[in-house]
């Protein structure tokens, strides 16, 4: 069972069935197929679902928190959040893309935050049903489409460690450096995903990797956002694993540019983990590039 006693009960409590509800709507879209598919202004695809999708978080979340911050990704950006310690981060459908191309591989992700810090992590995956569940300092669960509730503790990671890395953080120009990490690890060259990391990827049944490795673009572009990372950051490191970007640093949300521009280490153990920051040091400048500003 999910803890009765934290200090987020009542943010939990509207925001479990606020995500189911909003994941039953997109499976009911995305059976359907009646989605409409648009291109926004950065290139990328967004669809009826994700629409529907943020309009049904934004209303609950503000009829029950109204002094709360939102960020999400597809509502225009209010910069009074900044003067907001509780702000909740959202993305819609995080893999619109794999949406569009019915792979299944998409979720709702939704992570509440204090002070810059996750503190509460819900996630649901439509087409599974199954929905998992982080509360900072209380550990992590995974409910499946039966409502069956379950710890979640990520197993420990094989030898060598199975890496991976992905096409949102720039692999054909790091591939010198993928490589380098791989061979000091003794692993095999990495895979490179179709998708960013998200929080069905140590899940049993779902696990394929054991850490992922993802640089940055020589511009020091990049389409991943603070919405991609709060809720998956949470459940990671509830679960046992560890989550930070390239240098070792945790990540602070609610930012006045929800742009992560050093990168992202995920690892299945926080031993692992510090295999991999070694075996990238000497890799690294000293800070990474300013990202490009696009409109």
């Amino acid at each position: 069972m999910l803890p009765s006693i934290h200090p987020y009960k009542r943010e939990l409590d509207v925001a479990l069935p606020l995500v189911r509800e909003t994941a039953a709507a997109v499976r009911e879209i995305y059976d359907a197929q009646s989605a409409e598919t648009y291109i926004k202004g950065d290139g990328s695809p967004v669809t009826d679902a994700d629409l529907t999708a943020d309009r049904m978080l934004r209303e609950g979340l503000s009829n029950a928190f109204p002094d709360d911050a939102l960020l999400t990704e597809e509502s225009e950006d209010d910069p009074t959040r900044l003067e907001k310690s509780r702000c909740w981060i959202a993305d819609p459908i995080d893999g619109t893309a794999q949406f569009v191309a019915r792979t299944g591989d998409f979720d709702i992700l939704l992570a509440f935050t204090v002070d810059g810090r996750s503190e509460l992590s819900i996630c649901a995956h439509p087409p599974s049903g199954i929905i998992t569940v982080a509360i900072r300092d209380h550990g992590a669960w995974w409910i499946d489409e039966t409502g069956t509730v379950a710890r979640f503790r990520i197993a420990p990671p094989s030898e060598p460690p199975i890496l991976v890395a992905s096409k949102y953080y720039g692999p054909e120009e790091n591939a010198d450096r993928l490589a380098s990490v791989a061979a000091t690890l003794g692993s095999k060259p990495m895979p490179i995903l179709q998708v960013g990391y998200g929080p069905r990827a140590y899940l049993p049944g779902w696990r394929t990797y054991d850490a992922f490795v993802g640089f940055w673009r020589a511009s020091g572009d990049s389409p991943v956002r603070e919405w991609d990372l709060a809720a998956s950051d949470l459940l990671t490191t509830e679960a046992g694993g560890a989550f930070t970007d390239l240098y070792g640093n945790r990540y602070t949300y609610n930012q006045p540019t929800p742009r992560p521009r050093a990168g992202l280490l995920v690892s299945a153990s926080p031993e692992l983990h510090q295999r991999l920051l070694d075996a990238l040091a000497p890799l690294l400048p000293e800070s990474p590039p300013m990202p490009v500003e696009t409109t």
